[in-house]
């Protein structure tokens, strides 16, 4: 390929999608908070996902963790947790919405409730300390740069 030929878009969009679960990714479950009581687990550390919504054009979510409230600043809301753990929570209530009651896991124990009083908790700012990191961006910029090497051969 020649240096002044254009990378066609599809294989541009793969080195970024690419780069994003092989970089961001893992550095983002680096960062998450992680158990601890009133914390995340490390379950939901493990779960982060790139969305791919168009070309080039990628949402960072959580999806195993979407969920609905009746009550609250949220109600009736779709939300990614990565919006609540960015910004925090009030204290509220949590209903079901789609089902009849609550079910959670403690440990190898099935808990069952028809509401439950969530304490909220403090904006986390892990997210804001990992985009500063410059080194991220080079091994970013880098991996993008080896994915299309690989992919055009030049």
């Amino acid at each position: 390929m020649a240096s002044d030929d254009l990378i066609p878009i599809d294989v541009f969009d793969w080195a970024v999608k690419d780069a994003i679960e092989d970089v961001f990714i893992p550095a983002l479950e680096r960062v998450t908070p992680k158990s601890r009581r009133g914390q995340l687990s490390g379950k939901t550390a493990h779960s982060w996902r790139v969305i791919r919504k168009g070309i080039l054009d990628y949402e960072i979510g959580n999806p195993a963790k979407t969920q609905k409230t009746k009550s609250g600043q949220n109600e009736g809301k779709d939300y990614n947790i990565i919006e609540l753990l960015t910004t925090g929570t009030n204290p509220h209530i949590i209903e079901p919405v789609d089902k009849k009651v609550l079910a959670w896991q403690k440990g190898s124990k099935w808990i069952y409730g028809m509401r439950v009083k969530h304490p909220g908790f403090a904006a986390r700012l892990f997210l804001f300390y990992l985009l500063r990191d410059d080194s991220l961006y080079a091994r970013f910029e880098e991996k993008i740069w080896l994915n299309l090497k690989s992919r055009l051969r030049f």
